[in-house]
């Protein structure tokens, strides 16, 4: 009985762990290309020959190949030459990927004991993004209209016209916002609501993530390979973004189907 109680238990703790990934997640278990410039030049195809200050965090015992002393720094440059600067966001970004050392002292005729300490920039976020495009008024506000149609946001009165001060517990504070923008005109017992033809977003991402690697490693008789790396992560990560829509005139009557002014010629907002 405790065997089945410990597999459910197993299931439904891995189940609570998948649910909580998301895009944002996604940014950090992936990896940048950072390294030495030897590191980078292989494609990153250097855990397998070691001897390189880069694979001390996936190939521990590679550090021991070290004969001499060594020391590492290595720089980047992130350009976007065709994005628009927004916020903090910039078009070019310098880099600082990379610095490290190997502290290697002989302990015998053939043998080695080294230290080593390598900075690695896994993930760069200084990074911007720009869209733009048509929404064919596929918009919010239009949508937040047909919610209040169906009499989903806000209670009416006698003459039709919604209660903006006391909104169902369904109206979310988007819809609201929206909402308080119509104008209402009694003259026609008329709506006038404005659904977006096109829209604009920007982003901009900073920060990076940060890996600290600390090694002890060695070589007997350059026979005999080991290495244990201890490695620390840090994260750092801003982003900022913005969402404007274009907004156009249309109205409709409280009592009839959605229209626009555009109805009189067999028009339909839908």
């Amino acid at each position: 009985m405790k065997k089945y109680l410990f597999t459910a238990a197993l299931l439904l703790s891995a189940m609570a762990g998948s649910a909580q990934e998301t895009y944002e997640n996604a940014k950090i278990v992936t990896e940048d290309l950072n390294g030495t410039a030897r590191y980078v030049g292989m494609g990153g195809a250097m855990d397998a020959l070691g001897a390189d200050i880069s694979t001390i965090g996936t190939n521990p015992a590679g550090i021991g190949l070290f004969r001499r002393s060594s020391a590492n720094v290595s720089f980047g440059l992130v350009s976007q030459q065709d994005g628009q600067a927004f916020a903090e966001g910039k078009k070019t970004n310098m880099s600082f990927d990379q610095a490290g050392f190997v502290w290697a002292m002989k302990s015998g005729q053939s043998s080695y004991l080294n230290f080593a300490f390598n900075y690695h920039k896994s993930r760069n976020f200084d990074y911007i993004l720009s869209a733009a495009g048509q929404l064919n008024n596929a918009s919010q506000n239009k949508l937040t209209y047909i919610k209040q149609y169906e009499g989903l946001l806000f209670p009416a009165n006698s003459s039709g016209v919604p209660d903006n001060d006391h909104p169902y517990a369904s109206c979310n504070q988007l819809d609201y916002m929206y909402a308080d923008n119509w104008n209402y005109s009694a003259d026609d017992n008329t709506w006038y609501y404005e659904p977006a033809t096109a829209y604009t977003l920007d982003r901009a991402h900073k920060g990076y993530i940060g890996e600290y690697d600390f090694n002890l490693s060695g070589n007997h008789r350059d026979r005999i390979y080991w290495g244990i790396t201890v490695g620390i992560h840090d994260v750092n990560y801003k982003h900022y973004g913005e969402y404007r829509e274009q907004l156009n005139n249309f109205d409709f009557n409280v009592a009839d189907e959605p229209r626009n002014r555009a109805d009189d010629e067999g028009e339909s907002p839908r």
